[in-house]
């Protein structure tokens, strides 16, 4: 990032009136680190999330042996009860997300969004093909968990997952 180029987007965020703005830093070398501060020097307060990117090209089985032991227990855990994972098509499976996710956060003492929230992200952005929620069932058909994907040029973002408090 050079001077000018910082200089332009404070310029356009300032025409906007935008109050953030969300960069994505590159992960590899040479890394948000170093682009921090040149960042903090023109003006703009950093945070930092950690994030994972997951190459999907690779095969199941190099996906694998990149999951942490812990992960995989749980995997094969649910492999042996038999749950199965499906997509969400119809807004009754927006409901059943939005329970479980309002009832997860209650159990652990944590806000949840406004109950409409993920049915009208759903109803925006999934016939674009950018909003896809899974849920994952027992064989007799109880969910106990699901998470909330949105997709934009290529890439799969994580926005929020839950599991049912009764079955963890």
């Amino acid at each position: 990032l050079d001077r000018c180029a910082l200089s332009e987007v404070k310029r356009m965020a300032t025409t906007l009136e935008a109050i953030r703005i969300d960069w994505e830093l590159p992960s590899m070398p040479p890394g948000p680190e170093e682009l921090l501060p040149a960042l903090r020097e023109s003006g703009y307060e950093c945070q930092v999330f950690p994030s994972k990117v997951v190459d999907l090209t690779q095969d199941e089985d190099a996906l694998w042996r990149d999951y942490r032991k812990g992960c995989k227990s749980v995997i094969r855990r649910a492999q042996r009860l038999g749950v199965r994972v499906h997509e969400v098509t119809d807004e009754s499976g927006v409901g059943v997300f939005a329970d479980l996710h309002s009832r997860r956060m209650r159990s652990i003492g944590a806000s949840s969004p406004e109950a409409n929230v993920f049915m009208e992200m759903w109803r925006s952005l999934a016939p674009l093909g950018q909003c896809e929620i899974l849920l994952a069932s027992l064989p007799s058909g109880s969910p106990v968990s699901g998470i909330l994907l949105l997709t934009y040029k290529g890439m799969a973002y994580y926005q929020a997952a839950c599991s049912d408090p009764d079955h963890m």
